[in-house]
């Protein structure tokens, strides 16, 4: 299950603007750069950044490929020797231990797949908010799908082609811009806190700057454009209003 969810978040940290280019360029000029284009302390913390979190899950929505390397490898050395180990104390035969994972590892793609695919983008717009007035929503998905979703309901807008009732398109519009909100919000604080704090500033990383100035740029993009159709289709409303209050009199 780790693996299966740390895999999805996975996508390249590269520079997708010309101020994140700027910005990287920048960053890599004021910094001594080691084997492998790292810093000193980026080799020396990044094992720490990949048990940062006391769950086997990522802490982030999305990961880039040396955040993969480092979440894997730590917590694989950490859990990888249990089944040996049973088998070494004789707690279990080497076959209790190999069904055991087998059923462990049908499990968990099950469950991945049903939190995955039916569960987490139903209630993704709820991030932040308590459901069953318990527990609070902070597992997001990749902040990439929701953009991909965010454009993809626009192009369908722009071309007239929703298979939905004008008010069935304008909930998912909303929902899809709460959504971008929070993914904004959760960017523009990490380089604020990163900033201000020097405890953050020691895990985070020139890369992880780059990156999240990126982010910012694409969601205020999807942001402004959702903006303008929400704005439409207030418009829109506003006018029926009318129109239907000149009829009555």
């Amino acid at each position: 299950l780790m693996f299966l969810d740390a895999t999805y978040r996975t996508m390249p940290r590269l520079a997708c603007s010309q101020e994140s280019a700027l910005a990287a360029i920048q960053l890599r000029a004021e910094s001594k750069r080691t084997f492998l284009g790292w810093t000193l302390r980026e080799w020396l913390l990044g094992d720490a950044r990949g048990v940062a979190t006391l769950l086997p899950l990522s802490a982030a929505h999305t990961l880039g490929h040396s955040d993969f390397v480092y979440f894997a490898a730590a917590w694989g050395f950490l859990l990888l020797p249990v089944p040996f180990s049973r088998v070494i104390l004789k707690d279990h035969t080497p076959a209790q231990v190999l069904t055991g994972a087998t059923i462990g590892t049908v499990e968990a793609v099950i469950y991945f797949a049903i939190i995955r695919h039916a569960i987490l983008p139903a209630v993704n717009y709820r991030l932040s908010q308590r459901i069953g007035f318990v527990f609070v929503h902070n597992f997001p998905l990749p902040m990439m799908e929701v953009l991909s979703r965010a454009y993809t309901l626009l192009a369908k807008h722009q071309q007239g082609r929703t298979d939905v009732s004008p008010p069935e398109e304008l909930v998912q519009l909303m929902k899809v811009s709460q959504e971008v909100d929070w993914y904004l919000a959760q960017a523009q604080g990490f380089v604020d806190t990163a900033r201000h704090r020097w405890y953050r500033r020691l895990f985070v990383f020139d890369d992880d700057m780059v990156n999240t100035r990126r982010d910012i740029h694409m969601l205020e993009a999807v942001q402004d454009k959702l903006d303008k159709v929400l704005s439409m289709f207030d418009h829109d409303a506003s006018a029926s209003s009318s129109d239907s209050a000149a009829v009555l009199c």
